[in-house]
């Protein structure tokens, strides 16, 4: 997963610094979710460094535990709404095209190893 990750956020700076952006916060977050049974990983890498930012955790959400299974799907919902947002903010023609085909070989990728 670090290297998907790291391959979209290299997408996103390679995109948006030739733009004369240069400041940690003019770049995205790239968000990834590690899915082992009942159990998820949020992790996240800012695109301003992709070779050297450090994949953070940001929650381990396990749905075994009855008594927290609301807000483990809190917690997931606050993520996908951040990344939606982000999403929205940065939608710009070419940009756009170039990251989405990106990340359609990526889900492509990953549908091809589960099977």
């Amino acid at each position: 997963m670090e290297e998907k990750l790291r391959a979209l956020a290299f997408a996103h700076h390679k995109t948006l610094q030739p733009r004369g952006l240069t400041e940690a916060k003019d770049f995205p977050t790239v968000y990834g979710l590690a899915i082992c049974g009942p159990r998820l990983a949020i992790v996240a890498l800012s695109a301003a460094d992709p070779a050297n930012g450090a994949v953070r955790t940001l929650a381990v959400c396990d749905f075994t535990e009855s008594d927290q299974d609301l807000w483990n799907a809190v917690a997931i919902a606050m993520v996908c709404l951040a990344a939606r947002d982000e999403s929205r903010e940065r939608r710009q023609g070419d940009y756009e095209e170039l990251i989405r085909k990106l990340m359609g070989r990526m889900a492509i990728a990953d549908m091809d190893e589960d099977l």
